[in-house]
């Protein structure tokens, strides 16, 4: 499978519309997977669980 190069990367990650998620294990070993918006912003990325 062909690589993304960064300025693909980035173009992609700034596209309106993407959500992360993040998954994690609970104390019971359930799986939880919770949708977070991000934003880049001066080549970093953030991420917040409410809208931009």
């Amino acid at each position: 499978m062909p690589k993304l190069t960064n300025d693909e990367v980035a173009e992609f990650l700034s596209e309106r519309g993407h959500l992360a998620r993040i998954g994690t294990v609970d104390a019971d070993g359930m799986p939880r997977v919770l949708p977070l918006w991000f934003i880049i912003r001066d080549d970093e990325l953030l991420f917040t669980p409410r809208s931009p």
